[in-house]
């Protein structure tokens, strides 16, 4: 598992920030597990979707858009 930290150095080379993982979360009804202290814990699953994401808004598609193919 990938604290914020760890999953902001993968995602590195996608421009992405603490800001922008937050806005998709909520934006796409995504649900992150969070440990006892409070801090969420990122699978390589959601390493993969936050990239696989930024593809799409790249090929100019909404989140709305995105949101359908995730759920």
């Amino acid at each position: 598992m990938y604290t914020m930290e760890s999953t902001l150095a993968a995602l590195e080379k996608y421009d992405i920030d603490p800001h922008t993982l937050t806005e998709w979360e909520r934006e796409l009804n995504l649900t992150i597990p969070v440990d006892e202290a409070g801090n969420k814990r990122y699978s390589p699953h959601h390493i993969n979707l936050f990239k696989n994401i930024r593809k799409h808004l790249a090929l100019g598609r909404s989140l709305a858009q995105i949101r359908e193919m995730v759920t």
